[in-house]
């Protein structure tokens, strides 16, 4: 008896310690579901929180200067959210968000759609009420192919005309209309409408309707719109698009961001001379309509005796001509670090006198689409580089290029195709 009671109670303590090891393993898991239920991500402070919500979103940045049309399109179709109304979804996630986006009064600064829809309208009146006077950017980019059934031009209307009704609060109004309808002087209508300097913050403007509609009531209401951004004092930036450039001369002058598609080859010198603090250009120039471009279009640039003095000037973009030899001859540039040229020919020497000239050194020279027989390298390492301790490079590229491309380290403006070349 005794030794069967003894074996009892092991067999007791046995299920016992049994149990309390179930009841352990179940409270740790308990505790372990509980806690990965836990979002710590709600426990940052509000000030994290918001530098987190303004990383959200994908801003479409019509003001970026200078923008390569083909590398960074305008119309191109993206499928993102824009970013105001990325920051109208953050708030409904829960109430701690609504009430961090709210009371974030940067989030809402940004104002940046496709063509405005109906529900666009609500999210304006959120922007303006939630930044608290802040100032404010907005950027419509028609680059989504709405269809008309789609594209509610009263809504549209009514969001211009609360844009207009706070010109005071826009620091950069960047448009792009890519469609027909509305019409480019409905939708511009109520911001020209407006008593001379209402755009008193204005700083930079962006003004591109689509190639395809543009007729004399386009341009007429695009230069009626840009006669209203003149009155603005702080306007730095510019970028006109298929509309004569009519700047007064006060406006120009204080400009150091300017993009021009398209001016006349005869007008660009005198752009060029009328803004003596611009920092970045970009211009698409063209030949008059009567002229037939080709490679000997260089007459077309005027001839100026003396050099224009660009003191400030760090970005040169151009495109359109074939030869630019007029034009670099015609400029001093001494901090240009930048030369970007597409749909042109390459005048190798003429540029190498320009920068000599000004004793200007290149960090970066793209060359986009250039004829046939205008592929040049240029030297990396000029006097300035040579006279200095900075070493070469060792790297040879050479074995990872094409066998249709061909690296020459000494011998410029001229190249020799391969014998196994097929054109």
């Amino acid at each position: 008896m005794q030794f069967s009671s003894l074996i009892l109670r092991q067999e007791h303590a046995q299920q016992a310690g049994f149990a309390w090891e179930n009841d352990a393993a179940g409270a740790d898991k308990s505790s372990t579901l509980e806690r990965r239920r836990v979002c710590f991500f709600h426990r940052l402070p509000t000030e994290l929180l918001c530098a987190i919500f303004i990383l959200c979103g994908k801003i479409d940045d019509l003001s970026a200067h200078p923008r390569d049309p083909r590398m960074d399109p305008y119309s191109i179709c993206v499928k993102v959210a824009p970013y105001c109304r990325t920051v109208y979804f953050l708030g409904r996630v829960c109430a701690r968000w609504l009430s961090v986006t709210r009371g974030c009064p940067q989030l809402w600064t940004m104002v940046d759609l496709p063509f405005p829809q109906k529900r666009d309208v609500t999210v304006l009146a959120l922007c303006l009420r939630y930044s608290a006077g802040l100032p404010m950017t907005l950027h419509i980019n028609d680059n989504r192919l709405y269809t008309d059934r789609r594209r509610n031009i009263d809504a549209c209307r009514r969001f211009m005309r609360m844009v207009a009704s706070n010109a005071h609060r826009w620091v950069g109004i960047h448009i792009y209309i890519r469609q027909e309808s509305p019409k480019v002087s409905d939708i511009f209508e109520p911001l020209y409408s407006l008593p001379t300097g209402s755009f008193a913050s204005l700083e930079h403007a962006t003004i591109r309707p689509g190639w395809r509609f543009i007729d004399d009531s386009t341009e007429a209401a695009a230069l009626r719109l840009w006669d209203t951004f003149y009155t603005s004092s702080l306007l730095r930036t510019a970028h006109w698009a298929l509309v004569p450039v009519r700047a007064p001369a006060p406006v120009l002058e204080q400009l150091t961001h300017v993009g021009v598609h398209v001016i006349l080859a005869e007008d660009v010198m005198d752009l060029l001379r009328a803004c003596p603090r611009l920092e970045v250009f970009q211009g698409t120039v063209v030949p008059p309509s009567n002229v037939i471009p080709g490679r000997n279009d260089g007459y077309l640039i005027p001839i100026v005796t003396t050099p224009i003095i660009l003191s400030h000037i760090r970005i040169l973009v151009l495109s359109g001509m074939y030869d630019w030899t007029h034009l670099f001859d015609g400029l001093s540039t001494p901090l240009l670090d930048r030369l970007e040229m597409c749909n042109t020919g390459i005048q190798a020497n003429t540029i190498e006198s320009m920068l000599s000239r000004s004793r200007a050194q290149l960090v970066m020279l793209a060359l986009r689409h250039t004829y046939y027989g205008n592929i040049f390298v240029y030297d990396r390492y000029d006097k300035a580089h040579r006279d200095s301790d900075v070493e070469p490079e060792d790297f040879d590229p050479s074995p990872y290029l094409p066998q249709t491309i061909i690296l020459a380290d000494n011998a410029y403006y001229k190249l020799t195709l391969p014998s196994n070349y097929h054109q």
